[in-house]
C-alpha cells in the first residue's frame, strides 16, 4: 500500500465529463414540461445523486491530505456556502412574496428540512448529507483511512465504517416505517455512497491488476446493497424498488465512466463543461426559468423546446455566476488558506 503522500487530487477526465453528466441528470429530473415517466424521472436524478457522492468520496482525500483542518474546512466551507447563498438570495428577490426570511435564513445552513422548513431551491436537499461527509472528513485525518501498509487491513476499516452507516439506516428506515414520519433514510445511504468512493480511490492508488482491484471493491457493494434492499423496502414499501434500481444504476454509471472514458468524443468535452458550473447549473437552474416568465410565455412552445429553452438558460446563468462570483470567491479562499 502506497502512502499517504501518494494520493492525489489532481483533475481527472472521466471525473470531470461524469459530473457534468451527473449534474445533467440532476437537472433532466426536475423539468416539469418533459414526457418522461415520474419513476424514470426520479432514476436519472437519483443516478446523477449517486454518481455526484462517488466523485466526493473518491477526490475527497486528495484535498484533505493537502490540507490541515482548519484549511479543509474553510475551503469546503468557500466551495459550497457562498455561491449557494447568492442563489438564494436571488431567488428570494424574485419570490419575496413566496418566502419568508426565516425561510431563507434556515436554508442558508443547508440543514433547513432538520428544523421544519422546506427547501427553496429543490436540488439542495442533497446538500446536508455532503457537508456532513466533509465533516467527518475534516475531524480524522487521511492516517485514520491509510493507516497500514496492508490494503487489507485499510479496507476493513472502511468495511466496518460501512456497517455502521448501514445499521443507522435501518434504524432511519425503521423509524420512518413505525412512525410514518420521514426520518432521512438517504442520509446514511449516501453517506455509503461516499465512503465507497474513498476506498475505491484508495484501492486505484495501488499496483494490483484490475481483477483483484476489483475483489478488493465487491465487499464494500455486497454490503451496501444489504442496506439499500432492507431500508429502503422499510422506508418507502412499493416504491423501494426504484431507489434499488437508482442507487445501483448510479454506480455502475460510475465504475462504466472510470474504467472505459477515455474524454475525447465531444460529448465527453460538453460533459465536462458542465460539470466544471455543475454546482450552479443544477442547484440554480430554475432561476433564470422565473426571470425569462416575467417577459416571456413558454405556454406557445411545445414540451421539447421548453426544455431545450431552460437547459440553455441554466447553463448561461451558471457560467456568468461561475466567472462573475464563484471564481473569484474560490481564488480569495485559495489566498485565506495560504495565511492559515
Amino acid at each position: 500500500m502506497k502512502s499517504a503522500s501518494y494520493i492525489t487530487s489532481s483533475k481527472i477526465e472521466w471525473i470531470a465529463s461524469l459530473r457534468g453528466l451527473a449534474a445533467f441528470l440532476v437537472f433532466v429530473s426536475h423539468l416539469k414540461n418533459i414526457s418522461i415517466n415520474s419513476h424514470l424521472l426520479f432514476i436519472l436524478g437519483r443516478m446523477g445523486v449517486v454518481a455526484f457522492f462517488l466523485i466526493t468520496g473518491y477526490l475527497t482525500l486528495g484535498s484533505r491530505y493537502k490540507r490541515n483542518r482548519k484549511q479543509y474546512a474553510l475551503n469546503r466551507f468557500i466551495r459550497l456556502y457562498p455561491v449557494y447563498w447568492l442563489l438564494l438570495i436571488i431567488t428570494y428577490i424574485f419570490r419575496t412574496n413566496e418566502i419568508s426570511y426565516i425561510r431563507l435564513l434556515a436554508n442558508m445552513t443547508f440543514f433547513e428540512e432538520f428544523v421544519g422548513f422546506d427547501t427553496i431551491l429543490g436540488a439542495s436537499w442533497m446538500m446536508p448529507i455532503q457537508v456532513s461527509f466533509y465533516f467527518i472528513i475534516m475531524i480524522f485525518p487521511v492516517s485514520f483511512f491509510l493507516y497500514k501498509e496492508s490494503i487489507k487491513d485499510n479496507l476493513k476499516r472502511g468495511i466496518i465504517l460501512e456497517i455502521i452507516f448501514s445499521i443507522l439506516a435501518f434504524i432511519l428506515a425503521l423509524l420512518r416505517y413505525f412512525t410514518e414520519k420521514p426520518f432521512p433514510t438517504a442520509f446514511f445511504l449516501l453517506l455509503n455512497v461516499a465512503i465507497i468512493g474513498v476506498y475505491i480511490k484508495l484501492i486505484d492508488d495501488t499496483n494490483l491488476n484490475i481483477k483483484t482491484k476489483i475483489v478488493y471493491i465487491i465487499p464494500f457493494l455486497i454490503v451496501f446493497e444489504f442496506a439499500l434492499v432492507i431500508s429502503t423496502f422499510f422506508s418507502y414499501h412499493e416504491e423501494w424498488i426504484f431507489y434499488e434500481i437508482a442507487y445501483n444504476l448510479g454506480i455502475l454509471l460510475f465504475i462504466l465512466f472510470k474504467l472505459y472514458n477515455k474524454g475525447k468524443m465531444i460529448i465527453n468535452k460538453i460533459f465536462s463543461e458542465i460539470g466544471r458550473i455543475g454546482f450552479t447549473f443544477f442547484l440554480g437552474a430554475e432561476i433564470p426559468v422565473i426571470l425569462f416568465e416575467k417577459f416571456f410565455s413558454f405556454d406557445s412552445m411545445n414540451n421539447l423546446l421548453v426544455c431545450l429553452v431552460k437547459f440553455i438558460l441554466a447553463f448561461i446563468f451558471a457560467e456568468l455566476i461561475t466567472w462573475i462570483f464563484e471564481k473569484p470567491v474560490l481564488l480569495l479562499g485559495k489566498k485565506l488558506e495560504e495565511r492559515i
